[in-house]
C-alpha cells in the first residue's frame, strides 16, 4: 500500500500485463484486507482512490 501512481501503474503493466491507461479500474488490497486502493484513468490523468 506504499506505492503511488508510478508504482501501482508499474504493477499493472508488469504483473498483470495490462494497460493502466485503458480506463479499467484496478483494485489493490493490503494483506489483512482492511485497506483498499483503486487506480483509474480519467481524462485528466491517473486517479488513485484510497
Amino acid at each position: 500500500m506504499r506505492k503511488g501512481f508510478d508504482g501501482s501503474s508499474g504493477l499493472v503493466r508488469n504483473t498483470l500485463e495490462r494497460d493502466p491507461l485503458s480506463g479499467e479500474v484496478y483494485i489493490f488490497l493490503n494483506r489483512s484486507h482492511t485497506l483498499v486502493k483503486l487506480l483509474h484513468w480519467e481524462a485528466g490523468g491517473l486517479v488513485l482512490y484510497w
